[in-house]
């Protein structure tokens, strides 16, 4: 199984890897940019979304700041990247329960299998033995 893993923090890259890394190809993504970049350049389908809402990500547009958040790469991805390319399922595993459950909905709308499951590495053992 091919999994796209988008979150800002260096330590549930790390526990991903642990539980999911050994049998699964894991795709690490910092940023909604760069987790964009992947999908769009991947010459195969990726399985599985596991995607976070705060990732920390700002830049400047006409003078105002503005955050990459997962509702923004979920705008994009919807309006930008051709469905062929979309993923079936995803997991929202942000502690924003509110955005988490957003992003949720608005994949769901698109038809794409979407759960929100704040991360934990109960999640990710779950995970692990469900794709086993």
């Amino acid at each position: 199984m091919i999994v796209l893993f988008l979150d800002d923090e260096t330590i549930r890259h790390d526990l991903t890897d642990k539980y999911l890394g050994k049998e699964h190809t894991i795709l690490h993504a910092y940023t909604a940019p760069q987790a964009l970049d992947m999908i769009n350049a991947s010459e195969v389908k990726i399985d599985l979304a596991m995607l976070d809402h705060d990732l920390h990500h700002f830049v400047e547009e006409d003078g105002r700041k503005s955050e990459r958040h997962g509702v923004w790469f979920v705008s994009c991805l919807l309006h930008d990247v051709h469905p062929d390319k979309w993923f079936p399922r995803a997991i929202i595993h942000s502690y924003n329960a509110d955005g988490g459950r957003y992003m949720r909905d608005e994949l769901r709308k698109a038809g794409i299998n979407a759960d929100y499951r704040p991360f934990s590495g109960s999640v990710l053992k779950e995970l692990a033995e469900e794709k086993r």
